[in-house]
């Protein structure tokens, strides 16, 4: 199930090696930013994992400025959220037995 009921599009770029998203619906449409360091530790006592992770904003709605947007708590969920719909989606497209690596590339 989606953590996430924003549409969104993964943006590839020739020239670097990761995608870009672009919000296509909700608060933020228009935004596109991209994944800058992401960590995921396990808690394997519950079976879960915790993910931190931080982004750049790589073209902003005119309505918001830059600090807004990169202090905007509730935008961050809703990233940590897109984050987790990718890795879940990655990980139910790969996954094996033996695989405990999730590649978003």
């Amino acid at each position: 199930m989606k953590k996430s009921n924003t549409t969104y599009t993964l943006m590839s770029n020739p020239t670097i090696s990761y995608y870009a998203i672009r919000l296509d619906s909700g608060k933020w449409k228009g935004l596109i930013y991209s994944y800058d360091k992401v960590s995921c530790i396990p808690d394997e006592d519950n079976d879960i994992a915790t993910c931190k992770f931080t982004f750049n904003i790589e073209k902003k709605p005119e309505e918001y400025t830059l600090r807004e947007l990169e202090d905007n708590k509730e935008l961050e969920k809703e990233l940590g959220d897109i984050l987790v719909d990718l890795l879940l989606e990655s990980y139910d497209e790969s996954a094996t037995e033996d695989n405990t690596t999730i590649s978003l590339a």
